[in-house]
């Protein structure tokens, strides 16, 4: 899971047409989790599109997503990790049946898909920016 956790560990962002989509992840206590956020240009909020989780059961390393549409998570093991490419697979499930995260330096490579189709997303590491309130 440190493997694991060193790449994917930080705020992940690519620009959509009226924003941008974020992947945040936290590596703590060996369990990986993260929020993918969508958000408008201007850096506000617009909604959470999924919770994110990568641990490991029984054996196996799985990557959960939990989208904010769907009302039960979705399990994918790990299959495949070589030089930064991991992939996930569940051949169970409708769409996608594989997700897979390629990191090279400061850009993310992740595609989606099932025998028939899959999309490409490029992500770019970014800085994790707290705003404060003044009191």
């Amino acid at each position: 899971m440190e493997e694991l956790g060193k790449h994917f560990t930080g705020k992940w962002t690519r620009n959509i047409q009226d924003g941008s989509i974020a992947e945040n992840w936290t590596f703590k206590n060996g369990i990986l989790t993260g929020t993918a956020d969508k958000f408008t240009r201007e850096m506000t909020i617009i909604k959470n599109v999924e919770n994110l989780m990568i641990t490991v059961l029984g054996k196996n390393i799985y990557y959960i997503a939990h989208p904010s549409e769907n009302k039960y998570p979705i399990a994918f093991e790990l299959t495949e990790r070589h030089k930064g490419k991991f992939r996930f697979e569940n051949t169970e499930h409708d769409f996608p049946t594989f997700i897979t995260y390629h990191f090279s330096g400061d850009s993310l490579n992740v595609s989606i898909g099932n025998k028939e189709k899959d999309f490409i997303f490029v992500y770019t590491k970014s800085a994790n920016i707290e705003k404060k309130m003044d009191d």
